[in-house]
């Protein structure tokens, strides 16, 4: 199955494991719920993850390429900050 087939499959629906969350930015945005489920407690959604790219630059960093070989990447299309 593909993302958006699994999403639509009804045990993913029963279980309510698609959550919509508030962003700042971009609205509601939807995410993978707690897979575990308390029967005296609903699990509460206060934030969603970073937009794509936000942390590249350090983890490319932390990987051990310099300025430049990252500006390389961002040239030729292999990452997007």
């Amino acid at each position: 199955m593909s993302m958006a087939e699994a999403c639509q499959h009804p045990q993913i629906k029963a279980r309510n494991m698609i959550v919509e969350v508030s962003h700042p930015q971009q609205g509601q945005q939807q995410q993978i719920g707690c897979p575990i489920k308390f029967s005296g407690y609903q699990t509460q959604y206060h934030q969603t993850g970073s937009t794509m790219g936000a942390d590249g630059q350090h983890i490319l960093q932390d990987l051990g390429l310099n300025e430049q070989q990252i500006n390389n990447l961002i040239a030729q299309g292999a990452v997007k900050l």
